[in-house]
């Protein structure tokens, strides 16, 4: 199938090639107004994780292959480190530390291994490295699993969310689990391990004191919707809990009064803490008929899932990304889509602003080719 982009009547046209969205007319005229002012190609992977520093004065970004540090305004490399193999990864806000969660099920010796790794990113060494999972109980199916960490602003806490082995409710899916580890020690300071269905995502507030998280939810013939969860950092205790669609990605606002939450189905639903509806941003279109599945292989859904979102320091802006090679930013305040950023890749997995919000960082790749980030600055703002 191979459709070109045009306008008719005023209307954008989507245009599809070889079942690829490619931009709309709108897109290539915000997009030839404002280019990337920095890229770096340096990874040889898909690019999974991305970060400001707290100056904005350097970009943290880690692959399979490596972890770079390099110039957001000229995308000189400063540094590079190995990485390994992982799951997912965050750094601190100063991008001195850096976690890692990786997992490892061997079939044909039925045995489970999980590590999350402390890294110092000054001298590549690793500083803890202990198994965020304990034991596998081998009457479940599914092996437990890290799918997102977070730092607290401080640098004190790190959490992890995930799944366990243990069925969660009736879907008979596996069960979700939040955890909050001491950086200084890798002791595990709290577990909270009785959602229903997986936790997707995690974010600390900006003063530390709450995590937010996000469950996946289930489909199907037993469907049970997403949950967001408002917890207090350092105790785990639930502040405030609603319902809601699949949750992909989450993010919290500097005021800490708004939530944006990405969805499987490419919409961005901003709430307020309570989770009262504000506003839903319809924009990811995703690759027609094709499906998402999770690093266990289950099926996710359509290929419009929101991969990364993230409010601007100033909560004036939210951006969002997925597979439609697009990085879009929407008004928060009247919803209407200020920027539309190309990138050349299937799939965008990390979005930054940043600290000062006249940049925008972007990430992704495939795994057929070299992952890619791109830097713009913003206008308007």
């Amino acid at each position: 199938m191979k459709t070109i982009n045009r306008v008719v009547a005023g209307a954008c046209v989507t245009a599809t090639v070889f079942g690829i969205p490619q931009l709309r007319a709108d897109d290539i005229a915000k997009s030839l107004a404002n280019p990337p002012v920095a890229s770096f190609t340096g990874h040889a992977t898909e690019v999974e994780t991305l970060a400001f520093n707290v100056d904005g004065a350097s970009v943290g970004s880690v692959s399979s292959d490596s972890v770079c540090l390099w110039d957001p305004l000229t995308g000189e490399e400063a540094k590079r480190l190995p990485s390994g193999v992982y799951q997912v990864a965050a750094f601190n806000r100063d991008l001195s530390r850096l976690a890692i969660a990786h997992s490892f099920h061997y079939e044909v010796k039925n045995s489970f291994k999980g590590k999350l790794r402390l890294i110092d990113t000054g001298n590549g060494e690793t500083l803890w490295s202990i198994n965020p999972h304990g034991s596998w109980d081998k009457k479940f199916p599914f092996p437990p699993f890290v799918t997102a960490v977070a730092f607290s602003p401080d640098g004190r806490w790190l959490a992890t969310v995930g799944s366990v082995t243990r069925v969660g409710g009736r879907h008979g899916l596996a069960g979700g689990v939040i955890r909050l580890w001491d950086v200084a020690t890798g002791k595990q300071l709290w577990e909270k391990d009785r959602l229903s269905t997986r936790v997707e995502a995690v974010v600390f507030s900006p003063d530390g004191k709450h995590l937010v998280v996000g469950t996946a939810g289930a489909g199907g013939e037993l469907p049970e919707p997403g949950e967001v969860r408002v917890l207090e950092a350092e105790s785990g205790g639930t502040v405030v809990s609603f319902s809601h669609q699949s949750v992909s990605k989450i993010a919290i606002d500097s005021k800490s009064t708004l939530l944006a939450m990405g969805g499987s189905d490419g919409t961005i639903r901003i709430t307020d803490a309570y989770g009262k509806p504000i506003k839903t941003l319809k924009a990811h279109l995703g690759k027609p008929g094709a499906s998402e599945t999770d690093p266990t292989g289950l099926i996710l859904g359509p290929q419009k899932a929101v991969r990364c979102v993230a409010f601007s320091p100033n909560s004036r802006r939210v951006a969002a990304a997925g597979y439609d090679r697009t990085v879009r930013v929407w008004n928060v305040e009247t919803g209407d889509e200020t920027n539309a950023f190309p990138f050349d890749a299937p799939r965008i997995n990390a979005i930054a602003f940043s600290p000062n919000g006249l940049y925008l960082a972007a990430a992704g790749g495939d795994e057929k080719k070299s992952g890619t980030c791109l830097v713009w600055r913003l206008e308007d703002l």
